[in-house]
């Protein structure tokens, strides 16, 4: 049903995008979309969808492919169908050490776990295109002898002089077809010396296949009036994006593509390839580039762009895949802290803008609050939590605190840290370690420390030390003391002979943190001096 449902589906969207009058279409293709989508999710019960996410893997996971990765993963999920990672590793010379390594990892990281894959398989591998060359050698051989493609001589210095000459008139650089036009017998004759050729996709003339974006709607292209022929198989061999991703999507039976915008214009081309191969194409969702705030295209120079960096810096991962959903929208409502699974539930690809997404990095730190104090909040994740957290402070000051302050701590703190390592940050090691406090310093803070002390001692005595407020209350008496010292001289003391530091949390959390025990030997020990 689903593949009869794709081809009548192209067949009835060409005829409309060529009849459609374009200054008037947007009621009516708000309507088609909806009756769209509803046809859509009658197909995918009865054969669920298969999507991919298919980087290069060429350097680290960026913010821009994890975004893709994530949208594709939600479709899947959200209408039961299967995730596919494939690696699209044909180019050699660009594929980078570690690579693949660190897609696979920042996928799990996420939490978005490919169904199918190098590391998990399938009944559809292998998923690494350099394990697939045979297979596009062999479709390639097959379009050639079928008079739709041909061997392309021209040398690299001659593409270059092309490409210069375009750039001089100030056009688009395009291939000029030269060898689409060679006799069957002087290709023959070329190969036959082992003269180094690729091989050549023959587009077809005036003509363009429309189709419906999912993302931007109506669309049309006719590649062949500003493109020249497109290779196919390079002179090693080895694939085009626009070869391998046709053959690879068919084979593997892929029913949507969610890609960048920037493969919007090629979709035309593909969709020939996709015909003259006889394959009904799948469903194609273009989403908006990610941008800086000003407009720019993503950079390293302003601002972390890899997703290892994020990664390595103990950034909650549904903090920065709820920051790639504010960037393209696609959701119900402006929930903030929404996890995977509301994430799934809310989905909705015809929500998807088109416009340039702009990625504001500065909410960032807001979101690492909301889903860290999420996370705390629950019982059994802030469990895990308690332990991640043992670890730190192990690993960092070799000490091994107790189950019990570690969990005030994560409490006490919620809401205010981005992130579990900033406990172990040098301005919260008092939290675990002993402090040391010079006396001259408590003598800056009041000459009265001693006393402030010694009255702190008296008025905690028997509070409730799970309880802030009560201890708040408690110790705002000492702005009463003889020695006129106001309240929060007397908390700014405190807090010096507590953790060593002139600011941080309040004297009351600083307590509840530390406990009882701990809390009274610091106030004790400043009080004798």
């Amino acid at each position: 049903m689903f593949d009869e449902f794709i081809a009548v589906l192209h067949e009835v969207i060409s005829d409309w995008v060529d009849e459609a009058c374009w200054g008037d279409v947007t009621d009516t293709f708000t309507m088609r979309t909806h009756q769209l989508f509803s046809q859509l999710a009658v197909a995918a019960a009865d054969r669920p969808p298969r999507v991919r996410f298919a980087p290069s893997p060429t350097g680290y996971l960026h913010l821009g492919g994890l975004r893709t990765a994530l949208y594709n993963w939600l479709l899947a999920k959200k209408l039961g169908g299967t995730f596919v990672l494939r690696l699209e590793d044909t180019d050699k010379a660009r594929n980078f050490p570690g690579s693949e390594q660190d897609i696979e990892e920042s996928l799990e990281w996420a939490g978005l776990s490919p169904d199918e894959g190098p590391r998990r398989g399938g009944i559809y591998g292998p998923y690494r295109q350099s394990e697939r060359i045979e297979k596009y050698q062999e479709t390639a051989a097959e379009l050639e002898a079928r008079g739709v493609a041909y061997p392309c001589f021209c040398s690299p210095r001659r593409l270059q002089l092309l490409r210069h000459e375009a750039h001089r008139r100030g056009e688009t650089p395009r291939y000029d077809n030269r060898c689409r036009f060679l006799s069957v017998a002087e290709a023959r004759s070329r190969r036959d010396m082992g003269a180094p050729f690729a091989v050549r996709f023959r587009l077809m003339e005036d003509y363009a296949d429309g189709f419906v974006d999912a993302v931007h709607g109506p669309t049309r292209h006719d590649v062949s009036a500003v493109e020249g022929d497109p290779v196919l198989l390079r002179t090693d061999g080895s694939p085009t994006y626009h070869l391998a991703s046709v053959v690879d999507d068919a084979a593997m039976a892929i029913s949507h593509v969610l890609r960048g915008s920037e493969w919007l214009a090629s979709t035309s081309k593909h969709l020939q390839i996709y015909r003259v191969l006889g394959v009904a194409p799948p469903v194609f969702a273009h989403l908006p580039l990610l941008c800086n705030p000003d407009g720019s295209k993503l950079s390293k120079r302003q601002g972390a762009v890899a997703v290892q960096d994020y990664r390595v810096s103990g950034t909650p991962p549904g903090a920065l895949l709820e920051l790639l959903t504010l960037s393209g929208a696609g959701f119900h409502g402006p929930t903030m802290g929404r996890v995977l699974d509301e994430m799934v539930s809310d989905f909705d690809l015809s929500r998807i803008t088109t416009n340039a997404a702009s990625l504001d990095l500065a909410r960032l730190p807001d979101l690492c609050k909301t889903h860290t104090a999420r996370q705390i909040s629950n019982d059994r994740t802030r469990r895990s939590m308690v332990h991640e957290v043992q670890d730190m402070v192990c690993q960092k000051f070799g000490l091994q605190p107790d189950e019990a302050l570690v969990d005030r701590v994560l409490q006490l703190r919620q809401g205010h840290i981005e992130r579990l390592r900033d406990l172990v940050a040098d301005d919260a090691s008092f939290l675990w370690c002993p402090v040391e406090v010079d006396t001259t310093e408590l003598q800056r803070s009041s000459p009265h420390f001693a006393i402030i002390c010694s009255e702190a001692q008296r008025l905690l005595e028997g509070c409730d030390w799970t309880n802030p407020k009560e201890i708040l209350q408690r110790l705002r008496s000492l702005g009463h003391l003889q020695t006129g010292v106001s309240f929060p001289i007397a908390a700014r003391c405190l807090r010096l002979v507590l953790s060593a530091r002139k600011d941080g949390p309040s004297v009351a959390d600083i307590l509840v943190m530390l406990g009882e025990r701990e809390g009274l030997s610091r106030i004790r020990e400043a009080a004798s001096r």
